[in-house]
């Protein structure tokens, strides 16, 4: 507006709303890939992690579960998730 009242010229006008246009547009669209990304992410990393945990508890000895009763190996495992899922 500024630039109106100076008196200058209608290209420098059109020009600088366009400069502010797309920069509106750019900062929109890097916001909308952010928040379809971010989730699609966010949700791969965590299944990755789990699948990591549960082959980990699987593949262990059957002497380690003989020896730690299943309310703890559970309690462990239901904690670990949730702190996962948290940080992601």
């Amino acid at each position: 507006m500024q630039a109106m009242e100076d008196g200058a010229p209608p290209g420098q006008v059109l020009l600088r709303c366009g400069l502010y246009a797309s920069a509106a547009a750019g900062l929109i669209t890097i916001t909308l890939c952010r928040n379809m990304v971010l989730p699609y992410a966010s949700v791969r990393a965590a299944r990755l992690m789990h699948g990591g945990m549960v082959r980990a508890v699987l593949r262990a000895k059957v002497s380690w579960f003989e020896a730690t009763p299943l309310g703890r190996v559970l309690n462990r495992f239901s904690s670990d998730i949730s702190q996962i899922d948290q940080m992601v």
